[in-house]
Parts: structure tokens; C-alpha cells; sequence
């Protein structure tokens, strides 16, 4: 339906547009889609970082549901919240460390 709205959707990667290269993320949304489908194998045959993005996904729900049910309950301490973002923060550092490896192997390599 909503190619009737957009038919570009979803809109093509800047990233490959410009290098004419695929980007760390392309395939992640027709990967996301074979896996709600449970086609593990198409999924990782799109990009083999669906399933790390999805078990991210599944356990942040997770943890923010517990973070919730808890916080209704008493207030949060303050050595959660710092536990909380530094978690955020390094797995942010992670993320961008290795897409930033990533691009650079692909503008060198291919």
C-alpha cells in the first residue's frame, strides 16, 4: 500500500548513490523483513548484521520494559542511570568505530 503513496520506498541509499558502493546498512530493511517472516537465511543473505540489530532490538525492549516496571515502583538510583548510559554510550562507540572501518574498507577495496 504504501507503494501506491511512495513509490521509491524505501528511498534509495545516499551512500550508494554517491559511491555507486553498498553502504553498511543496505539490505537491513529487506533483511528485517525475512526475519519477521522467519527466513533466517534470506535475512542474513541481505545483511549478516540483521541479526545482531534484532537481538539489540529484542533485548532493549526488554530492559526498557524493566526499567519502566521498576521505575513505577521506587525511583531509579543514580549508579543504574550512569550504568544505563555508559552502556549506551560504548555500544555507540562500537557501532561507529565499525561503521566507520566499514565504509573506509569499501571506498578503498571495491
Amino acid at each position: 500500500m504504501i507503494h501506491k503513496v511512495w513509490p521509491s520506498f524505501p528511498p534509495p541509499c545516499t551512500f550508494q548513490v554517491l559511491f555507486d558502493k553498498p553502504c553498511l546498512t543496505c539490505g537491513m530493511t529487506r533483511g528485517m523483513r525475512a526475519l519477521a517472516r522467519g527466513d533466517i537465511a534470506s535475512a542474513i543473505g541481505y545483511n549478516i548484521l540483521v541479526l545482531p540489530a534484532a537481538i539489540g532490538t529484542v533485548l532493549e525492549i526488554l530492559y526498557r520494559t524493566t526499567v519502566l516496571i521498576i521505575m513505577r515502583q521506587k525511583p531509579i538510583p543514580p549508579r543504574i542511570v550512569k550504568f544505563d548510559l555508559g552502556l549506551h554510550l560504548v555500544l555507540l562507540g562500537f557501532y561507529a568505530c565499525f561503521a566507520l572501518i566499514f565504509t573506509i574498507w569499501q571506498l578503498l577495496l571495491f
